[in-house]
Order: C-alpha cells, then structure tokens, then sequence
C-alpha cells in the first residue's frame, strides 16, 4: 500500500510491503495519522495555489515520472474547477496538487500549506496573495480561519 504522514515528513511517503514500514516508525507515537492507499501510476502532476475557492495560478511541475514545469494543461483546471466548486471544504488559502492517474483520470494528489510549497511554474504575483492570506498574525485570525489553525512547538535545540 502507499503510506504517507498526514501532516509531517516523520518517515518517507512510499509504497510499502507489509510490515515493512514498522521498522521505520517503531519510534513514532501510535496516533500519527497517515494516508493509506492503493499505489497509482501518475501521468501528470498539477501544482495550483488557491484562494478563497478559486485558482489564483497553477503549472504542471510533473509529467511521466519526472519533473516537467509547463502550463497547467486545460483539462486539470477543469477539474480543479469542479473540485472546487463540489462543495469541498479547503482552508482559505492553500497549495492543492492534482494528478491525473493513468487510465482514471483526474484525482486530487494532496493539499498543502501555501506557505511551504515550491511555486513550479506559477506565476509569482499571483501566489503572493495567497501566502499573505495564509500566513496571518493571531490577531488576524477569524473564527472561521480557525479550524484551520495548527498549532506546533518550537523544535527543541
């Protein structure tokens, strides 16, 4: 199965044999949430920095196993279009990566903090609302920016 740490980087994101990833987590606390899925085969990869439900620039940053900068095809924002508009709840400003899985099609590859994602091939000025929003004091927080805070300790020296 593929295995991937929800919100940190604590062991690789991978496919996995059976107990084979017990050995690199042994260490890790018992309640560490994880993705598990079926391994899929990606053709394209789409990163698009959104705000407020909508596209503020996208570019694909893979194709066929490796790297590939290039416009985001039309087909991917269709789907982030629908996806967006699904009635999908996203924060209000997030990096969201999409993929289209050979013989299925589009799917959704994983959402990101805008803060800590590479740009590809967006386009800057347009990414940089969407930090400014994603990145606010508390003071600055609403109560609806709140079920989307996380709060982490400061790593310890």
């Amino acid at each position: 199965m593929f295995v991937k740490p929800c919100d940190d980087k604590c062991f690789p994101s991978s496919v996995y044999d059976p107990g084979q990833l017990a050995g690199m987590t042994g260490s890790l606390p018992d309640d560490i949430p994880v993705l598990v899925s079926e391994p899929v085969e990606w053709s394209r990869e789409v990163r698009a920095f959104v705000l407020h439900g909508k596209v503020a620039t996208a570019s694909q940053y893979a194709a066929g196993g490796g790297l590939a900068i290039d416009g985001a095809p039309e087909d991917a924002m269709r789907f982030l279009h629908r996806f967006l508009t699904s009635g999908s709840t996203t924060p209000p400003a997030l990096a969201l990566d999409v993929g289209h899985i050979v013989g299925r099609g589009w799917a959704v590859v994983e959402a990101n903090p805008a803060w800590g994602a590479g740009t590809y091939g967006c386009d800057p000025a347009r990414v940089l609302p969407v930090l400014e929003r994603s990145c606010l004091r508390p003071r600055d927080v609403s109560t609806g920016d709140t079920p989307w805070v996380t709060h982490r300790q400061a790593p310890r020296p």
